[in-house]
């Protein structure tokens, strides 16, 4: 049931970004990456404190963009899953915003695509929440899990190289 209800999530995620795609160009989406990257790292070296600094300049980089009235769903979702992280009273709640930031920025990227030339890979977890499994992006093709950290730093395969895309 879970599965299906992420299937969803993704899927309106996906169709929001369609229809505000106006919005982003890849130059902002190159803007969103640092942060997300530093939490997506921190994450995975079980460092919360990190996590949840990292998740406030995401948080402000999202309010540059655009005010708060002028956020499409897409910004919005961004700016709520920094939000949560950055008021997580623990990692595995952490961890559990982050998924749900990855499930936004990775159609993001692929939908609006990157500036950047930095080595973006798609990374996913299969056991990550209970068996639901769960995605994320890295800079590196050896696995650095955000889901499991110490405990499974290891545990996942890359499922796609996003930039620079290999012809």
């Amino acid at each position: 049931m879970k599965n299906i209800f992420l299937a969803l999530t993704s899927l309106l995620l996906s169709t929001s970004l369609f229809a505000h795609s106006e919005t982003f160009t890849p130059e902002l989406v190159d803007t969103l990456l640092p942060s997300y990257l530093e939490i997506q790292s921190t994450l995975a070296a079980d460092d919360l404190p990190a996590a949840q600094a990292a998740s406030v300049l995401l948080k402000q980089t999202v309010a540059q963009l655009a005010p708060d009235e002028e956020k499409n769903d897409t910004l919005m979702t961004l700016n709520k899953s920094a939000e949560a992280i950055s008021k997580s009273k623990n990692i595995a709640q952490a961890r559990e915003s982050f998924r749900t930031l990855s499930l936004t920025m990775i159609p993001l990227i692929e939908h609006v695509g990157i500036q950047t030339k930095q080595a973006l890979y798609v990374a996913h977890c299969p056991m990550a929440f209970k068996g639901q499994g769960a995605d994320w992006i890295q800079t590196t093709p050896i696995i650095a899990n955000p889901y499991y950290g110490s405990q499974m730093l290891r545990c996942g395969s890359i499922q796609t190289q996003l930039s620079p895309i290999k012809k």
